[in-house]
């Protein structure tokens, strides 16, 4: 109330006289009564006014005595005050003239008053972000020492974007569990303390993570928006400092950005990015050892690196095949210290890439899988080992692995199996995964082109299912999250790198056949060898490297609409001229449920129909119980505007005529619209898969996983070789025989002295093709 003020006094203790205080509160009930009688009567009342002087002066004053007037004597610096509010107008300026004349002659604040300052900084603070807080953020960020008071959220105060329709802290609080771990919470992000566009380049990833689950093949609005203020910030910071453009912080930037691309799957600009890292570390001395965070930040920039030329088909860039973990550093080898311990058999992340020797080999997954699912991984271990070791134009080794092929098709676990829920859908996955992987290697085929030639994993769903997809159905029913925080996330970085690539896009495939170098004579001849094995492989006298005559097996449950299908029982949809081999195990067993069925459109979708996601759970009717018992959280609600987009989000007509004619070389039918968006949506969300286990074996077993991603890109460049030597071989041929129309002995002659021109002219050795 503006009638009251406080009294000031030089010695405080006159506060605790209750003689004092009783004359305090007989002024204020005096006040109170002469603003009564104002109220009533608008005339003044001097002769009241004199009275309350008189009972105040005969009360004992603060200091010796009080004045005259009523007022308590004042310290001779400040100005004399009425101790009462008067009430005659000029005397209540006079007071607030007073008190403003207090309030700057008191430097002390009190708590209440500290207080409510902060309090207006915190809600200041959580306002929307506009380019005030992201400076005031950034200078907060760069200086951790700051000191923000009391009442402050530190959250806030961190670099956020411009956009006000982008929040990283909505995105982290959604992710975080999924792609978080310890080692990059202690050692990985506080090496991005003053470098903001690595701290907002973590929204791309987990950008992209949504995108998935909204079902976007391409990107969404916001993911480029995120992607164009991270440059914005580069652009700005090279500018500030060209100094900055090898720095640690413009690694785990690009490296950022390279994980989200990886999952987008557009090729070149992978390729960008993996060149620009190439150059960072070429710029800090050519060794992964300048990096900083305790070889933290050297360890995840090699395996995402690794998995982006796998994803690819691809190999990373020579610094980073180079690099290998030692206990000590050693600037001069390319070698840093391990952010992990050294592999361990406790530790050890298990897969047919990687495992114990002898027969201790998956003793860490006997709890978690069924025996069905140890014996598979035991053979694909055996086949990656032949594979990588055998000689070329090895007969014997090529008919081994097409019995592991006709092994991995017949390798199915009974209905009636008192194994878990998990175990079965487990196997599936694995059986899926093992199929690819056979046939790939029996074949002497990219995966890619094995995820081609076995595209009709389930022939009675329509369209019919890829292989991809099947095993992507499989993995999503189950907990991802704690099968990657276990012994088995070497299985499923395994089972989701040879599905990633098996759903490769064709177009990517053709333009990387036709822009690779020549082979040499040797390797034609090892692939021509090679050939004339698969033709006399013991799993068909007629199987060819023709497309037409490639057996298609189909690892997928029939629908439960058709009339001869049962729940123990699978069919065989067979590529164009293939042959159907007896019947694989079911989908899921013991019951009669089918994978999810995917469409172009979300209209199309019917209320049992979902689509691709990671990490979640699609209920059925057959068996919800089992369903609810897993943790998994639901898909968000569709975005309107995603929707919209999504039909031509995942069919860019720029490739389509590339694709058509693809396929139509390798004698192939062409994708249909729905074939190619669950495909590639597919494609997106195992990658996501693959990456979230590359995170975490960094803490697992940085060692151990990348000596697993090397071995698979071993695998993946053999293959590649033998590919590459059977199409050259092929166009020699048809050259050879185009010369030979025009004459009769001197074409032929020709012809022979072309193919060999052809050989000779390209430099391009490629060993160890059988």
């Amino acid at each position: 109330m503006s009638g009251f003020h406080f009294l000031t006094t030089d010695n405080p203790a006159q506060f605790k006289n209750e003689r004092f205080l009783k004359c305090i509160r007989s002024h204020a009930m005096l006040s109170v009564r002469q603003k009564e009688q104002r109220q009533q009567s608008e005339a003044p009342s001097r002769r009241q006014s004199a009275g309350r002087a008189q009972v105040l002066r005969q009360a004992q004053a603060p200091s010796s005595e009080l004045v005259a007037n009523g007022n308590p004597p004042a310290p001779k610096r400040r100005r004399k005050r009425p101790a009462v509010s008067q009430p005659d107008d000029d005397d209540d300026d006079a007071n607030k003239k007073a008190n403003a004349d207090d309030a700057k002659a008191d430097d002390t604040i009190t708590a209440a008053d500290a207080d409510v300052a902060l309090e207006k900084l915190r809600r200041r603070l959580a306002k929307p972000r506009g380019r005030a807080r992201t400076s005031r953020g950034s200078s907060i960020f760069k200086d951790p020492q700051r000191k923000l008071g009391r009442g402050v959220d530190p959250l806030g105060s961190f670099p956020d974007f411009e956009n006000p329709r982008v929040s990283i802290w909505e995105l982290k609080q959604r992710f975080d569990p999924y792609l978080m771990t310890e080692v990059l919470q202690t050692r990985y992000f506080p090496a991005m303390d003053g470098c903001k566009q690595a701290w907002l380049s973590t929204a791309h990833v987990k950008s992209t993570y949504a995108d998935i689950l909204d079902g976007l093949v391409g990107e969404s609005q916001r993911t480029r928006q995120i992607k164009e203020e991270v440059f914005r910030c580069v652009h700005q910071d090279f500018a500030a400092d060209p100094g900055r453009a090898a720095s640690d912080g413009l690694f785990i930037t690009s490296t950022l950005l390279l994980a989200a691309e990886l999952v987008l799957g557009d090729e070149s600009t992978i390729k960008v990015y993996e060149n620009g890292l190439e150059r960072i570390v070429e710029a800090r001395g050519g060794s992964l050892a300048a990096l900083g965070a305790e070889g933290v930040i050297a360890s995840a920039g090699c395996s995402v690196t690794h998995l982006a030329a796998a994803v690819r088909e691809g190999q990373p860039p020579p610094v980073f095949r180079a690099f290998q973990y030692q206990e000590n550093q050693d600037n001069q080898n390319n070698q840093v210290q391990p952010a992990t311990p050294t592999p361990t058999p406790q530790r050890m992340p298990e897969s047919p890439l990687c495992c114990r020797p002898g027969a201790q080999a998956f003793m860490s997954l006997r709890a978690h899988c069924a025996p069905e699912t140890l014996a598979l991984l035991a053979d694909m271990r055996a086949l990656t080992d032949l594979f990588l070791t055998a000689a070329p134009n090895d007969t014997i080794a090529s008919a081994a692995a097409w019995a592991a092929h006709h092994r991995a098709r017949q390798a199915h676990m009974s209905p009636d199996s008192p194994a878990p829920r998990t175990h079965h859908l487990l196997h599936a996955a694995c059986q899926h995964a093992a199929v690819l992987y056979s046939f790939a290697i029996a074949a002497r085929v990219p995966f890619s082109t094995a995820g081609r030639r076995l595209g009709r994993a389930d022939g009675s769903a329509d369209p019919p299912t890829h292989p991809s997809v099947a095993i992507l159905a499989a993995l999503q029913k189950l907990d991802l999250l704690e099968l990657a925080a276990g012994p088995l996330i070497g299985v499923l970085l395994w089972i989701t790198l040879v599905a990633t690539t098996a759903a490769r896009d064709p177009s990517y495939a053709a333009r990387q056949l036709e822009d690779a170098p020549a082979p040499t004579a040797t390797a034609t001849a090892s692939a021509a060898a090679a050939a004339a094995a698969a033709v006399a492989s013991p799993v068909s006298t007629a199987s060819t490297l023709s497309t037409a005559s490639f057996p298609s097996p189909q690892l997928s449950s029939a629908s439960p609409s058709s009339s001869d299908a049962s729940p123990g029982s699978t069919t065989y949809a067979a590529s164009p001229g293939a042959h159907t081999t007896s019947p694989p195990p079911t989908f899921f067993p013991g019951s009669a449920v089918s994978p999810p069925t995917f469409h172009a459109s979300p209209s199309a979708s019917s209320s049992t129909t979902t689509h691709t996601s990671p990490f979640l759970t699609h209920p059925s009717p057959s068996n919800s119980t089992a369903n609810q018992s897993a943790n998994h959280f639901q898909p968000p609600p569709q975005n309107p505007a995603h929707a919209q987009n999504r039909h031509a989000n995942a069919l860019p007509t720029a490739t389509t005529t590339l694709r058509a004619s693809a396929a139509a070389a390798a004698g192939l039918p062409a994708e249909s619209p729905a074939e190619r968006y669950r495909r590639a949506l597919s494609r997106k969300g195992l990658a996501m898969v693959a990456l979230l286990c590359c995170v975490r074996l960094i803490s697992f077993d940085g060692p151990a996983s990348l000596e697993a991603q090397r071995r698979f890109a071993g695998v993946q460049e053999m293959l590649r070789g033998a590919e590459r030597a059977r199409e050259w071989s092929a166009k020699a041929k048809a050259r050879g025989n185009a010369n030979a129309n025009g004459g009769m002995g001197e074409g032929n002659a020709s012809g022979r002295m072309g193919f060999e021109s052809v050989v000779e002219g390209f430099g391009f050795g490629f060993e160890g093709v059988w």
